[in-house]
Formats: C-alpha cells, sequence, structure tokens
C-alpha cells in the first residue's frame, strides 16, 4: 500500500482521497485464527479490503488518511 499525495494505492488500484467514504476494522475468526482488516469502502461502493498485518505503520497511516479525507 502506498499513500501519495492525491491518492492511496493498494495491488495497482488507486483510490482517490476525495472517493473514500469511510475507513474501519474488521475482525474475521475461522478454525483457530483470526484476522484483522482495513476495510476502506468508496463512494461508488468498492471496498478495499486490506490485511492489517501487512500495514508497515497503521497509526501513522491513519493519521495521514484522516488529514486527508473529506470531511
Amino acid at each position: 500500500m502506498t499513500a501519495l499525495a492525491d491518492r492511496l494505492e493498494h495491488k495497482n488500484r488507486a483510490v482517490p482521497y476525495a472517493q473514500i467514504a469511510s475507513i474501519r476494522t474488521q475482525r474475521e475468526e475461522g478454525a483457530g485464527s483470526s484476522m484483522s482488516y482495513l476495510m476502506i469502502s468508496t463512494a461508488t461502493g468498492r471496498i478495499c479490503k486490506i490485511d492489517r498485518s501487512t500495514i508497515v505503520n497503521e497509526p501513522l497511516l491513519l493519521n495521514f488518511l484522516s488529514q486527508r479525507l473529506p470531511a
């Protein structure tokens, strides 16, 4: 995942900050394991599901996004 000046890129898909509708976390539990995801919903209804364990510095990323997302 890469945070650029005007958009967020994940797996070669660009999501402009103006199109991000919401960001939330989701936990899924299965047979003896659990996964935590960052769910990014866009204004067009698309959802990007990102494994939180792959985000290098999640608190910094969330702070960065909160400053760039529309109110």
